[in-house]
């Protein structure tokens, strides 16, 4: 992942935290993967265990929506 990649997940991400049909355990869960991203993104460096937990929390929220 590229920090242009990063930068354009977080900006989806945000959008999707808008989203009214998030339950606030699920808006939860993905604010804290969306500060797990930014971290990584001030920090510079790509680390791969934090950008992977980041994306498993927001798959799991985003599959209960399905």
């Amino acid at each position: 992942m590229k920090y242009e990649e990063l930068k354009e997940a977080l900006r989806l991400l945000t959008k999707v935290l808008t989203d009214p049909r998030l339950g606030p355990d699920q808006g939860q869960r993905l604010q804290r993967a969306k500060r797990e991203l930014e971290a990584v993104a001030r920090s510079g460096k790509l680390d791969r265990e934090r950008i992977f937990r980041a994306v498993r929390n927001i798959t799991e929220v985003l599959l209960e929506l399905v």
